[in-house]
């Protein structure tokens, strides 16, 4: 059986959804969130795919999102595809967000998340803010 689309390429789709705008180490870390969700079921059933897909998480593939329908049509001939790909690879063994399963664009955001509170902030990477639960 061949899976259309692997593991290692939903991952690749959501850092380019997230962080397809920062450094290699801003991707690096969204990809850290992604495994430390998947490690603790946090908002997962510990794959891939459940993880990024679990409702209103990653805003890259939430239905009010512009970009949405662009994510599948990427493809590896694109620098920062690669980059999210390597930034993936990276992750397994980085821990730049200290474990954090939590992140948001506090600059662009009204009204902070509930969760985005300087007691939980474990790191600042680029634009991103990173939280524990």
């Amino acid at each position: 059986m061949m899976r259309l689309v692997t593991d290692d390429n939903l991952a690749v789709m959501n850092i380019w959804a997230e962080a397809r705008g920062e450094t290699l180490e801003g991707k690096v870390g969204v990809a850290e969130v992604m495994r430390n969700r998947m490690k603790r079921h946090y908002a997962s059933d510990g794959t891939v795919a459940s993880t990024i897909f679990w409702p209103w998480q990653f805003s890259g593939f939430n239905t009010d999102n512009q970009w949405r329908s662009r994510i599948f049509e990427l493809d590896n001939s694109n620098v920062i595809v690669r980059e999210c790909f390597d930034a993936w690879v990276r992750s397994e063994t980085t821990n730049l967000t200290h474990g954090a399963v939590l992140y948001c664009n506090l600059n662009i955001l009204r009204t902070p998340p509930r969760w985005a509170r300087p007691d939980r902030l474990l790191a600042e990477i680029g634009q991103h803010s990173f939280f524990s639960d």
